[in-house]
């Protein structure tokens, strides 16, 4: 089996993921991406550490509807795998250009937000807002060019799998989906760290972006309301933002 994977940015866990996928089908696999590094993501502290055997495959920042098209049509037998496909223009029209042609095309998404909390920031809440009334009418016209066309959908989440069906997208090709990255031993235990520590008591860290959208007020409200009656309780915070 053949599959090509087209992708905005590549990230580690969908890097390991095709790895597996390669494993698993014995298949020939192909990578292409719209850029190397998401700046966003790297001043969120992501780094990059793809699995070894990938060797994506940039687009070029000129002819690359062209590029897309030549290899579109090099692989016609493949399958092709379009992650995060509405996430940038590129990959909007390459997947679009491949449904043209009657390609093999299969979807891996999480759900769209039905919010005007950024995705990355708090910053632009107006566009932000503009995006989020935008979204559920885009995704609708996004159904009646795709419905009768997808092979399926690898939905990441209830609410994935809620919303391409709402938009036509037949229960049958919408497949529950999650990552995988390979297992690694702790560099410390659970019960070294409890040794070190004098607190007693439930512990837990929060790691991510102090935006809107994590809902860290609402896990600060729960903590002290817990503190509150009697429960010692220690939160750790750790993430860029305000």
């Amino acid at each position: 089996m053949k599959v090509v994977s087209w992708h905005p940015v590549l990230t580690d866990h969908q890097s390991y993921t095709l790895v597996a996928l390669q494993q698993a089908g014995d298949c020939t696999l192909s990578v292409y991406v719209a850029k190397t590094v998401h700046i966003e993501r790297q001043a969120q502290g992501w780094v990059n550490q793809h699995a070894s055997s990938l060797t994506p495959e940039l687009l070029p920042q000129k002819g690359w509807v062209k590029f897309a098209f030549q290899h579109l049509r090099e692989h016609r037998d493949a399958v092709h795998l379009f992650g995060s496909p509405f996430e940038q223009a590129k990959l909007i029209v390459i997947l679009l250009l491949a449904i043209a042609m009657g390609l093999r095309v299969f979807l891996i998404s999480e759900p769209y937000s039905p919010i005007s909390a950024g995705y990355q920031n708090d910053r632009r809440q107006y566009i932000n807002w503009l995006k989020a009334k935008l979204r559920p009418i885009l995704y609708g016209i996004y159904g009646v060019l795709l419905r009768h066309r997808i092979g399926g959908v690898f939905a990441i989440s209830c609410r994935a799998a809620a919303q391409y069906e709402s938009i036509g997208i037949v229960k049958e090709k919408i497949f529950p989906f999650g990552y995988f990255v390979p297992y690694q031993v702790p560099a410390c235990s659970l019960t070294a760290f409890n040794a070190g520590s004098d607190i007693t008591g439930l512990k837990m860290i929060f790691i991510g972006n102090l935006i809107s959208r994590k809902g860290l007020d609402i896990l600060i409200n729960a903590v002290r309301a817990l503190s509150n009656n009697g429960l010692t309780f220690l939160l750790d915070v750790y993430g860029p933002g305000d």
